[in-house]
């Protein structure tokens, strides 16, 4: 990410097996935000709210609906000054992904592959 040409100072990773890989937490509906100041864990469907918390490592969990995240995202985004976002969007539904693309007005989502390199 901090070597793209096209000035991208963030990735929301939305993919399960990426979620997993950086952070631990095993299961769906969960994304990481990545900043080079700032890396959450947001778990948008998770049951045990403690399970969520242990399952991190090196993230500020944040355990909210989906539209709850978006907001979040929304003002996270304008108090760091991102201009854009890589985003795995295949992995996120077409409203949800409405959803993200409207509130973060003025934020550009560049959609991309997986964020692991997969041989």
């Amino acid at each position: 990410m901090e070597n793209y040409d096209g000035g991208i100072n963030a990735a929301l990773i939305t993919n399960p097996e990426d979620v997993e890989y950086y952070s631990g937490f095993r299961g769906n509906g969960a994304m990481l935000f990545v900043h080079s100041l700032v890396r959450y864990l947001i778990v948008t469907d998770c049951d045990d709210d403690q399970r969520c918390k242990a399952e991190r490592s090196g993230f500020k969990v944040l355990s909210v609906p989906w539209d709850e995240a978006v907001n979040f995202l929304s003002q996270l985004c304008s108090k760091l000054g991102v201009h854009s976002i890589w985003i795995e969007e295949k992995h996120i539904n077409k409203e949800e992904y409405r959803l993200l693309k409207e509130s973060l007005n003025g934020v550009e989502l560049i959609p991309g592959d997986d964020f692991i390199e997969k041989p």
